[in-house]
């Protein structure tokens, strides 16, 4: 739900601002879920909706600048790439978090990841930028022209009862 104000935030803002919120929303999560691990609803509050928030920020502010920087016709395949990316994680976070667990315990291992996911994320903040206006600009015309160039139209005027029979017309 998050990634949709986190959408709207990035609309007008840089998405910057929006990663390091989402750092200190992962950090403040999960050191806030390791010390009230005796207190259902904090723990609750803490790792089901801080840390929640930083998850919509980072998906919403990461996403949508990433695309920005390729033509349009490959931007599907880029945002595909990274939510498989994403959605990879649990691929290597799982081993990593069953070894932590076992080993540390669970209040250690929140620990472990709020201090390192928080660090993280918010040093990447500093490497986060959206592409120029002009750059974009400049992007969509070529491929526009290059588009141009490889398709061929047939013209042909129809007259109204011609389109009410074509098939083309019901799709």
């Amino acid at each position: 739900m998050l990634v949709l104000f986190g959408g709207r935030f990035i609309d007008k803002r840089p998405p910057r601002q929006l990663v390091l919120l989402a750092g200190i929303c992962y950090a403040v999560g999960l050191l806030g879920a390791s010390f009230s691990m005796s207190n259902t609803g904090l723990f609750t509050v803490c790792y089901g909706v801080i840390l929640a928030c930083g998850t919509g920020c980072i998906t919403a502010s990461t996403v949508g600048p990433t695309v920005k920087w390729f033509p349009y016709r490959q931007r599907g395949i880029v945002s595909a790439v990274l939510y498989t990316a994403t959605g990879m994680c649990s691929v290597y976070m799982s081993p990593l978090c069953n070894a932590l667990v076992t080993n540390y315990g669970v209040q250690t291992t929140l620990v472990t990841f709020g201090i390192s996911f928080g660090l993280i994320i918010i040093i990447s903040h500093f490497f986060i930028r959206t592409p120029d206006v002009d750059l974009i600009h400049k992007m969509e015309i070529e491929e526009a022209a290059t588009v141009a160039d490889s398709v061929t139209f047939e013209v042909r005027e129809y007259s109204w009862t011609e389109t009410l029979r074509s098939g083309r017309f019901w799709l």
